[in-house]
């Protein structure tokens, strides 16, 4: 089992329950409110990356649902994508499948064409391309640590005076660099270095 926040198992089914019980009174109060919805999916989607197996497909299933109703509540709710997609990621990540991180590209993209000047769509794509790297090797592991940072890259001309995107960007060319270990530096394009 993975690890846990939690020390039993029925400790989480009790948190889940009442989790889902508030977010039921949020959508109860305001049945159109796509932030409940995608909180929601939040919960769901960080609880499916705990579990294993159908437990995990499941909670990951239901998680796109609620993120699916916070986008049929509001289609310009950009988070709702961004989330969706780190979701979707996260799954493609785990199951090792390049077809869920396809549709976790598009709801990123799909968050771009929504909001287009959103700086926190390219960073959160670029973190989420930069840990679906992880179980990559050689050139494979390579083109998604260069099309993080390219997203990094993406995220810094909308909004140059953000140290976290820096910082997540030079993680990610670190990663690179091991990668490349006892190679020359310019295995790394220097365009990436200084986008």
């Amino acid at each position: 089992m993975k690890f846990s926040y939690f020390k039993k198992a029925k400790e989480i089914k009790l948190w889940l329950k009442e989790t889902c019980e508030k977010f039921t009174q949020a959508i109860e109060l305001k049945s159109n409110d796509p932030q409940a919805y995608d909180y929601w999916g939040n919960v769901l989607s960080n609880l499916a990356a705990i579990k294993d197996g159908k437990e995990s497909d499941k909670r990951y299933q239901k998680a796109g649902d609620k993120y699916a109703r916070a986008i049929e509540s509001k289609a310009d709710y950009p988070q709702a994508f961004i989330n969706y997609g780190f979701s979707s990621i996260d799954l493609a990540r785990e199951k090792k499948s390049e077809v869920l991180l396809e549709e976790g590209n598009k709801k990123y993209a799909q968050a771009v064409e929504w909001k287009p000047d959103y700086h926190y769509t390219y960073y959160y794509w670029g973190l989420r391309l930069m840990s679906f790297s992880g179980f990559k090797r050689g050139k494979e592991k390579t083109r998604w640590l260069q099309e993080a940072c390219k997203k990094y890259a993406q995220a810094i001309e909308l909004k140059s005076n953000t140290p976290y995107i820096y910082h997540s960007w030079g993680s990610t060319l670190h990663t690179w660099e091991a990668l490349e270990e006892g190679k020359k530096a310019e295995t790394v394009p220097r365009s990436l270095l200084n986008m």
